[in-house]
């Protein structure tokens, strides 16, 4: 969701950054299980799961954002 006083195509990586944030929040409960579960399908088909299986690292313990 783009704040009214932004352009699009200019702004920095932090408005991007919330901005994607306040979507997501903005998103009905129905719609963020949905995307849930397509995200756990594709890591299923790209076979990301059963690497991280052999690699001894149970998917919950996955890093899933970079240190801030």
């Amino acid at each position: 969701m783009i704040k009214k006083h932004q352009d699009a195509l200019r702004c920095t990586f932090e408005d991007a950054e919330g901005n994607n944030l306040l979507a997501g929040m903005c998103m009905s409960t129905r719609a963020k299980i949905e995307y849930f579960e397509e995200m756990i399908d594709l890591a299923w088909r790209t076979g990301a799961i059963k690497r991280m299986q052999q690699a001894g690292k149970p998917p919950a313990t996955a890093r899933t954002s970079s240190p801030r």
